[in-house]
């Protein structure tokens, strides 16, 4: 009888060993594999969420095509859009969105600590190292996928700034000549009432308030137009009635 009770021990170890055993263990690895695939890909889904996020915030933070600030020079009058203040705003996105990567770190690890947290034993083990696995995808997707992400938006958005930026200085630039060769052809010239000194394009005064225009022309503070401090539009070529204002 002890014979046999070894034979059918040993057949049972055998069938355990060679049959069952590794069925368990081949279980035990797809469902830990596909467990840690779907943690990869939720985290690396919630990283490029967030980095998404983090730029579309810092576009809605930073754009304004309507108010903006730039530090006043010389001339009375605001800085065109597209002659400094669309650059600084581009800037100010890109070092937004990136700056925004960092924090969403602490959610992954708010979320990586519930998980970790949420169950005891054999359980809370594998609890844990699916909290690992969350928290090193989600640094990997932040600072990874995000990064890259960033990276990407923020060349899309600077160029089709620059884009822009070359069909107005395109614009800028033959709306410049148009207005010098203009003044040349007719010989237009102002003269100094005092010093009799002879100025192709003279002092004018913005008729809101009396504040005085140094350089009326084409330029950083405007093509066709510049908005005195006043708010007031003032014409900076000959053509579009410039010549009207009192000089």
């Amino acid at each position: 009888m002890e014979l046999i009770g070894c034979l059918l021990m040993g057949a049972a170890l055998y069938i355990f060993i060679v049959y069952i055993l590794p069925f368990l263990i081949q279980l035990a690895f797809t469902l830990s594999s596909t467990a840690i695939a779907l943690a990869a890909a939720a985290a690396a889904l919630v990283g490029l969420y967030i980095a998404v996020k983090h730029y579309i915030r810092a576009i809605g933070k930073h754009i304004n095509f309507r108010h903006w600030t730039w530090k006043r020079g010389d001339e009375p009058a605001h800085r065109s859009y597209f002659f400094g203040p669309g650059y600084v705003q581009l800037w100010n996105t890109v070092c937004e969105a990136f700056r925004g990567l960092p924090d969403s770190v602490e959610n992954v690890n708010d979320i990586a600590g519930r998980i970790g947290a949420s169950g005891d034993g054999f359980w809370g083990f594998c609890l844990l190292v699916l909290s690992w696995v969350w928290r090193v995808a989600g640094y990997l997707s932040i600072y990874g996928f995000g990064a890259l992400l960033g990276l990407v938006l923020a060349l899309i958005h600077g160029s089709v700034t620059t884009a822009v930026m070359l069909v107005i200085y395109v614009i800028f630039t033959v709306t410049w000549l148009i207005d010098g060769a203009y003044l040349m052809h007719k010989r237009i010239r102002s003269i100094c009432p005092v010093c009799k000194e002879r100025y192709r394009i003279p002092m004018f005064m913005c008729d809101g308030c009396g504040e005085k225009h140094y350089k009326l022309v084409p330029g950083p503070y405007g093509i066709f137009h510049h908005r005195c401090t006043c708010g007031k539009s003032l014409p900076c070529t000959f053509l579009n009635g410039r010549s009207t204002l009192e000089a």
